[in-house]
């Protein structure tokens, strides 16, 4: 019995560290009753995401949400209480651009750049590997839902400032090592400045 109890609890908390739990229609349905949404979105994609101000960029801490994209829309959807809620609802008319770093092919998070700062969306995990099939996803609905999409072949969305720092990187691949990184100040390219 204690250990079906100690089972339980460890599952508890692996579910705990899951973010919003999403398993597709169930939790969509659920979505939709908890959110009153009209009609059913055509997508609902796990994700990390943050606000952030422009101006240097010295790292963002990032909450788990379900991004749920309509028409004109992106409502960022997070799970408190047994129920899902909104963290934040994003209009079209908010939002100059989505700033697509490197190409829609790519792991690299999305930024929705809006007049005084931009939000930070990443189809990661909680270690922050990207999950390309996602981003795809994500751009493409922000295309078919009327968000003007701006890549980094238009023109980047930050700059280096010339200064630099040697910071610890993990890696799950070839594991810790000290790097040089650039420090950048992020910039909103699709307002004139």
């Amino acid at each position: 019995m204690l250990c079906r109890a100690f089972i339980l609890l460890c599952l508890a908390m692996l579910a705990g560290c899951q973010g919003v739990p999403y398993r597709g229609a169930e939790d969509q349905a659920r979505i939709n009753a908890d959110l009153k949404l009209g009609a059913t979105p055509s997508q609902f994609i796990p994700l990390r995401w943050a606000y952030s101000d422009y101006g240097v960029q010295n790292g963002i801490q990032t909450q788990d949400a379900v991004a749920v994209v309509q028409p004109g829309l992106v409502t960022l959807v997070g799970y408190e209480g047994g129920h899902y809620v909104s963290q934040a609802s994003l209009p079209l008319a908010a939002v100059d651009c989505a700033y697509i770093f490197d190409s829609e092919v790519s792991g690299r998070p999305v930024w929705l750049l809006q007049k005084e700062r931009f939000v930070f969306l990443s189809p990661s995990d909680h270690r922050g590997n990207g999950d390309m099939a996602k981003r795809i996803q994500l751009v493409k609905q922000l295309a078919n839902s009327g968000f003007k999409l701006h890549s980094d072949a238009q023109g980047p969305a930050h700059l280096a400032t010339g200064k630099s720092e040697r910071q610890l990187v993990l890696n799950t691949v070839i594991g810790h090592h000290v790097e040089e990184v650039a420090e950048n100040q992020a910039y909103n390219v699709c307002r004139p400045q």
